[in-house]
């Protein structure tokens, strides 16, 4: 595909309202389990038949669509839900009530996820939230964050209730109103209060295609910030995807994103494994750590200025020996060099 991987971003994309945590001055945050197998549709098409994800041990997850006209929610939509359980740790971190529940302006949202605010998006953000509400999962993960239990069959699924990504809202006609109520699902909630979300550059919602979204979050989970990176196959990512396309169409996709090299904070090279199989190498870049570490000083800076003092004491006390030590082998190397120099005058 040609021209920019990048939407550009609207003209008022840092004005948030005053009430609510804007997205540049918090972690946007999504959330793990759900990073490295998509649980979303790819494309805009809607998607009615089940995305199913089964490994190793018997843990699943499996998500459907509760009507099949409105389809399973899309890569698209689940933006809405990275910032939403922003919102909501934020919340938790004011200590606040953290019970799923995030009152908010229309606009804030979608200028948040760096979305215009016109009237094709406050359609899309009703469609979008109906769409989520359609969604339900069901899962077996070792952290037990589905329920208390951690095994979850479709018969105790069917006891607890539907495990939707919405629990609920109580406005559709959104562009007249004040404000909007909606509650995550139980389950994200316990996600995001367990503490199992990881933060994501704000560039991801710039990103055009969903193949890039999903290679972003697959990433982000699976790479982190291990400067050897990580490697998967095409087959892998295939399965992770959720993608219901062939190995050669969904080949070919994986290839061009590859050349576009349109990630934020990682990069990624076409390698081929030790099995023979195509594969895709995903590294952090020098930028992403820099900006990281920058990052983390200042909410240390922000939340325990006396701790930041204390590692910039530290981190001052190991430049100051790396320098001595460098500094003593100069001067080691001159002496010798020096020595040989007077042996030869000799």
């Amino acid at each position: 595909m040609s021209g920019d991987p990048l939407r550009r971003p609207p003209a008022d994309d840092r004005q948030l309202s005053l009430f609510v945590a804007p997205l540049f001055d918090i972690a946007s945050r999504d959330h793990r389990d759900l990073m490295e197998r998509t649980v979303v549709s790819l494309g805009k098409r809607p998607r009615r038949e089940p995305i199913n994800h089964e490994w190793s041990e018997g843990y699943f997850i499996r998500t459907r669509a509760e009507n099949g006209e409105l389809g399973i929610a899309n890569m698209r939509d689940y933006d809405i839900i990275i910032w939403l359980s922003s919102q909501l740790r934020e919340k938790l971190d004011r200590g606040e009530a953290g019970d799923g529940v995030i009152r908010f302006h229309p606009s804030d949202l979608l200028r948040a996820i760096r979305r215009g605010d016109g009237g094709q998006d406050y359609v899309f953000l009703r469609n979008a939230v109906q769409r989520l509400w359609n969604t339900t999962i069901q899962a077996n993960l070792p952290h037990g964050i589905f329920g208390e239990s951690r095994m979850i069959d479709e018969r105790y699924a069917k006891q607890r209730g539907a495990q939707r990504i919405i629990r609920e809202w109580d406005q559709i006609e959104w562009r007249d109103v004040e404000w909007v109520q909606i509650t995550l699902g139980a389950f994200l909630v316990r996600q995001v209060k367990a503490g199992r979300v990881l933060t994501v550059n704000p560039n991801y919602f710039l990103l055009k295609l969903d193949t890039d979204r999903m290679l972003y979050r697959i990433a982000r989970c699976c790479a982190g910030d291990n400067p050897n990176g990580w490697t998967f196959t095409v087959q892998e990512l295939l399965n992770r995807s959720g993608s219901n396309a062939t190995f050669k169409e969904f080949s070919r996709d994986v290839r061009e994103a590859v050349a576009r090299d349109a990630l934020p904070d990682y990069s990624m090279k076409l390698i081929t494994a030790a099995s023979g199989q195509p594969a895709v190498q995903f590294r952090i870049t020098t930028e992403a750590r820099v900006q990281k570490r920058i990052r983390a000083d200042r909410r240390l800076l922000k939340h325990d200025p006396e701790a930041w003092k204390r590692q910039q004491a530290e981190r001052k006390a190991r430049v100051d020996a790396e320098c001595r030590h460098a500094a003593s082998i100069d001067a080691e190397l001159f002496g010798h060099r020096r020595d040989r120099k007077l042996k030869s005058d000799q």
